[in-house]
């Protein structure tokens, strides 16, 4: 799949399903390093990206993604160098998420007793929307995703692709200027790859950062710029 330009459509997706914010920021990690020990699994990173931007990172599993994507949204602390957003320097990952920062993780991280509403929606409460914007919101998420006819239905109910596009929507409508998604089409058919490949992109348009990682190359073709992690070294691929 190559890139191509955002219809009207596609940039009008950018803003529906989301509580809006603050403008976005910047996001960036300087000679980052993370020990785990005795593994090193980020070694002096550095990466910026600018609102407006899709920033694939490519490479094996083991290589770092997971945890520059944690890094980033403030679960992991650097164990040298330092992540901001915009002029902020993260501390945690509490305060990253009112920065905007979401993520959406990989292995979906569902509650399988609630429903796919239940997981969008409470979150959103738990940031401090109101109830009916939050339920509209999560209503709107799940429908950009292709689930509007399984709001109700309990998680556990769902198959893999649909639960990974639960996490996707969620992670959508919490962003506020920044998605972190580990590995979001795994699980997915063409037909909804697409789908969530066209969300992201047009996120991204609209003057929000986007990170994702991924094993595929033809999801990782449809970013602005592609970075690949090997053993916790990052480089350049386009």
């Amino acid at each position: 799949m190559g890139r191509h330009e955002l219809t009207g459509a596609e940039r009008g997706r950018s803003s529906a399903g989301r509580v809006e914010r603050g403008p976005a920021q910047s996001v960036e990690c300087r000679d980052v390093t993370v020990r785990f020990e005795p593994v090193t699994a980020l070694a002096g990173v550095s990466l910026r990206v600018q609102p407006g931007e899709f920033v694939a990172v490519t490479g094996p599993s083991g290589a770092g993604k997971s945890t520059l994507l944690w890094t980033l949204a403030g679960a992991v602390r650097p164990s040298e160098g330092q992540v901001t957003v915009g002029s902020t320097a993260i501390v945690s990952r509490d305060q990253a998420a009112r920065l905007g920062v979401a993520v959406v993780p990989q292995g979906n991280g569902l509650a399988a007793v609630l429903t796919a509403l239940e997981n969008v929606t409470l979150p959103l409460l738990a940031a401090g929307h109101g109830s009916a914007a939050a339920r509209a919101a999560a209503a709107d998420a799940l429908a950009e995703v292709g689930l509007a006819e399984s709001v109700g239905h309990l998680v556990e109910e769902l198959s893999g692709g649909q639960q990974q596009r639960v996490a996707v929507a969620r992670g959508l409508a919490l962003a506020g200027g920044v998605l972190l998604a580990d590995e979001p089409t795994s699980e997915l058919d063409h037909g909804n790859r697409e789908i969530v490949l066209t969300l992201l992109r047009a996120y991204a348009a609209a003057g929000n950062v986007v990170v994702m990682a991924t094993h595929d190359p033809e999801a990782a073709a449809v970013a602005d710029r592609v970075v690949r992690l090997d053993e916790g070294l990052l480089s350049v691929e386009r």
